[in-house]
């Protein structure tokens, strides 16, 4: 069986340690901004649902007109087709109580069921790394910021304003690239500094590994070559050890003397 040496089990210790450490701090990281962009997104849905709402409402004369004139109206037309012009924003829509576009940034879908994408409300509402999870699906898929478009106290349909999550996770990444660039710096550097303190941690082992291996060798007179203060009293006794062995004769066995 393959065994470590101690000085590879120090370095990848230590590695093992920086890296974990790296690794949880990036998580965090990446979770935090991954929430900002999130938030921003809702940011933009709301600051684009409260222009159409606006000018829905000076638009809108009552419920029996109100689909048509929104059709109609160029100023809503215009707001929902500048909104895709908007970071990660995909689509605006004006839909009735059956999901019908009634204005879209597609002129082409008006008329046409639009059918609901994930609600970003509640992706809001979820932790940290089911938002990760949900950026980070293979596929990605869009998400809603919807708001009521309400006639006094009449609900006339629903603003929705569509959000890719690819658009987001493209954000997301290059905002964290630099990020990983250096925590992948900072494991490097860790790397570097485990391999410098290996060889001054553990040099007097190996000298003293050495010193053994020559002993046992037959050599006489071996010291050890240290100089660290918290070894002094180890070096003492091999040195008085080796001094004892090349006292002993020729023979290798120390005389007998009966009294």
């Amino acid at each position: 069986m393959f065994r470590l040496s101690i000085r590879l089990k120090q370095i990848l210790g230590v590695t093992a340690l920086v890296g974990a450490v790296v690794v949880a701090l990036s998580v965090a990281n990446l979770a935090r901004i991954a929430r900002l962009s999130l938030e921003e997104s809702r940011a933009r849905g709301d600051l684009l649902t409260n222009a159409v709402f606006h000018r829905a409402r000076e638009v809108v004369t009552s419920r029996e007109t109100a689909y048509a004139e929104l059709a109609a109206d160029a100023g809503v037309r215009s707001i929902l087709q500048a909104s895709i012009y908007s970071e990660d924003v995909t689509y605006a829509a004006i839909v009735d109580a059956d999901g019908v576009a009634v204005a879209h940034s597609d002129p082409g879908l008006v008329g046409q069921v639009v059918p609901p994408g994930g609600s970003l409300s509640e992706l809001l509402e979820s932790n940290g790394l089911a938002q990760l999870r949900e950026i980070w699906n293979t596929r990605g898929r869009t998400l809603e910021w919807r708001a009521p478009l309400l006639l006094g106290d009449d609900t006339l349909g629903e603003i929705r304003i569509g959000i890719s999550t690819l658009l987001v996770r493209r954000s997301v990444a290059e905002t964290v690239t630099p990020a990983l660039a250096s925590a992948l710096g900072l494991l490097l550097v860790s790397v570097l500094v485990a391999i410098f303190l290996s060889e001054a941690v553990l040099r007097p082992i190996h000298v003293i590994q050495s010193s053994l291996s020559r002993l046992g060798r037959g050599e006489l007179g071996v010291t050890l070559d240290l100089q660290e203060a918290e070894v002094q009293d180890l070096r003492g006794i091999f040195d008085a050890v080796s001094a004892q062995l090349r006292a002993l004769p020729a023979g290798g066995e120390a005389r007998r003397e009966i009294a």
